[in-house]
C-alpha cells in the first residue's frame, strides 16, 4: 500500500557503490541490516521518495551497475551521480 508521504522527498546516498554507502543502498554487513534497510529503502520508495546513489566512478562504476539492478527489484524512482562530492558540480548535481 502506498500513502505518497515522501513525494517530493529524496533519499541521497554517497559512496553507493562500495563500503558502508553500498551496505546502505542494497544492504550486505549482516542479514538483519541488509533486511531492515531494504524495509527501509522500500517503503521510501512506495511513498513515493526518489533516491539518488552517488558513486565516486572509474573503478566504481562495475560496483554501480550492481546496486542498480538491486535498487530497481525494489522499485524505486532513482538517480544516479558520478564524481567526486567535494567538487561543486557534482555537490550541486546531488542536492
Amino acid at each position: 500500500m502506498s500513502y505518497g508521504l515522501l513525494v517530493g522527498k529524496t533519499v541521497v546516498i554517497t559512496g553507493a557503490a562500495t563500503g558502508i554507502g553500498r551496505a546502505t543502498a542494497i544492504g550486505g554487513l549482516t542479514q538483519e541490516f541488509s533486511s531492515r534497510i531494504r524495509a527501509h529503502l522500500t517503503a521510501a520508495a512506495k511513498n513515493g521518495a526518489q533516491l539518488v546513489l552517488h558513486h565516486l566512478g572509474g573503478p566504481t562504476a562495475t560496483e554501480m551497475s550492481e546496486v542498480e539492478e538491486r535498487v530497481k527489484e525494489i522499485g524505486a524512482k532513482y538517480v544516479v551521480v558520478e564524481g567526486d562530492i567535494s567538487d561543486n558540480s557534482t555537490s550541486t548535481k546531488v542536492s
